[in-house]
């Protein structure tokens, strides 16, 4: 047999579970040709020596905001050198399509003067085929789009025809490939939703085989009741969910976050399909302009979201004010001589795209519980900006979870750990040959050093990049040799079949 790649003596997690063996792996074209103990005679064009690595399928990213750096940064360093060869956009209710609509609702900023332009999913897809990525893209359908498009900024609930016209738009998003739908119900317009609404918009998609994916209501100081409401969702129209980030946010709240578990479990043994995704940091992330949406900085205004000292808030990115990165709304209230409050709203009139960090807002022996429950995957909900700083989750998640809790707290096992970002991902979304090693399969591989795996980006210099990934490949392609990004861009977009 002749192939391209012959990766020899490395340790293999394949993505099942399974305890991981020493085999060899041969890569011809996109796909796993052989898969075996030995090379049984295999030719191959190169033979790479694996020993003391670990293989391991691609990671998947099931929650990303990537829906546009795709296109307009398609080298995607900060993915690709962790070892993620997929990514799933679209969440938090967020979306491509419409497009005019996708653009205005959307929270994240882009440098619009190099925006391609597309009109259906169809065509995004059909876009992404034309000039693709280092990585793969699956694309979930985001209900905050389709809202704005049918409702523009109404806050009433949607009458008969309003609902009529999201449900057309998600079975032509179902129609099209996407992998599912995305609530974002904390953001503007998704908080708007009714749950009568949403019950009868999602009660669409029974019988495509499909899930919901929600950034619940609230993840505070009302969590409970944002649980109940997601699972009431679920029960009613049969659809699966999965719970986006899931989290008790704010040291006050983090008692709830136990029941919240109860309550999930109790619903799997119901018969309710539930899974979550997590990100393995502390903090939280999103506009600054959102978190005086919520009311984080000036309670007396309304109720909080969750509870956040404004010494605790970081700026993570600012394209205007760089000297802000790193430092907190205190520090520069102080030096503005403003109340917080007042010192982020006068931020925020300066320039509308800063993205912080709300650090120690959730509890780090709930994401090692989390880690260890069998409904969970990893996503790392980062957010690109222009400038490339972000949280350091856009750069570490995945690195953190191996080397952190895997291998130095172990938290988990190494196979667990990667089937929780590979092979559960692929089955929960649909992604056919995806996030498992076997022949046959296509060929996105990672090779890493377990002993070495690290992350290293945080809050004052979150643009770096993890050491340990030695070799990753997309679609069969070295996208990255000996941890350097090769150039080469492979990626293809994943339909749900």
């Amino acid at each position: 047999m002749n192939v391209d790649y012959l990766i020899r003596g490395a340790l293999v997690c394949d993505g099942t579970g399974s305890l991981p063996e020493k085999k060899d792996i041969a890569i011809a074209a996109d796909r796993i040709a052989a898969y075996s103990a030995g090379d049984h005679g295999i030719e191959a064009a190169e033979t790479i020596d694996a020993s003391g690595l670990v293989a391991s399928p691609g990671f998947i990213d099931v929650h990303t905001h990537d829906d546009f750096s795709v296109l307009l940064t398609p080298d995607m360093d900060y993915k690709i050198r962790q070892g993620v060869t997929t990514s799933l956009a679209g969440n938090c209710g967020f979306s491509v399509s419409p497009y005019k609509e996708a653009l205005q609702q959307t929270i994240f900023y882009h440098d619009l003067s190099r925006m391609p332009s597309w009109d259906t999913f169809s065509s995004y897809m059909k876009l992404f085929d034309e000039r693709p990525a280092t990585v793969n893209v699956g694309v979930l359908a985001g209900l905050g789009a389709f809202r704005y498009a049918v409702a523009g900024d109404q806050t009433a609930p949607l009458d008969g025809t309003g609902i009529r016209a999201q449900r057309s738009f998600v079975e032509k998003g179902l129609e099209e490939g996407v992998l599912g739908l995305s609530l974002g119900l904390a953001y503007f317009p998704g908080r708007y939703s009714s749950t009568g609404e949403l019950i009868d918009t999602i009660g669409v998609m029974k019988g495509y085989d499909s899930l919901f994916a929600i950034h619940m209501r609230d993840e505070g100081r009302h969590l409970i009741a944002a649980l109940e409401e997601t699972l009431a969702i679920s029960r009613a129209t049969g659809v699966p969910a999965h719970i986006s980030h899931f989290k008790a946010i704010g040291r006050n709240n983090f008692h709830l976050f136990g029941t919240a578990l109860d309550l999930i479990d109790r619903a799997i043994t119901e018969g309710i399909s539930v899974t979550a995704d997590l990100y393995p940091y502390d903090s939280g992330a999103t506009a600054l302009k959102e978190v005086l949406q919520w009311n984080i900085l000036s309670p007396d205004r309304g109720s909080p979201m969750f509870d956040s000292e404004p010494s605790e808030i970081v700026i993570v990115s600012s394209e205007s004010h760089p000297e802000w990165i790193g430092r907190s709304i205190m520090e520069i209230a102080d030096e503005l001589s403003l109340p917080p409050c007042e010192a982020a709203e006068k931020m925020v009139a300066e320039e509308e795209n800063v993205l912080t960090a709300m650090l120690n807002c959730i509890d780090e022996g709930a994401v090692e519980t989390l880690l260890g429950k069998t409904f969970s995957m990893i996503g790392s909900d980062g957010i690109p900006t222009r400038t490339g700083f972000s949280n350091p989750r856009l750069y570490g998640t995945f690195p953190r979870v191996i080397g952190r809790y895997s291998r130095d707290r172990k938290v988990l096992s190494l196979q667990d750990a990667i089937y929780s970002m590979t092979g559960f991902p692929a089955s929960r979304f649909g992604l056919k040959d995806r996030g498992v090693i076997r022949e046959g399969a296509a060929a996105d591989i990672v090779l890493f050093d377990y002993s070495r795996i690290r992350d290293m980006a945080d809050y004052s210099n979150p643009r770096q990049y993890p050491v340990g990934i030695k070799d990753v490949f997309v679609n069969g392609v070295r996208a990255v040799e000996n941890g350097a990004p090769t150039g080469r861009r492979s990626g293809r977009v994943l339909k749900k079949n």
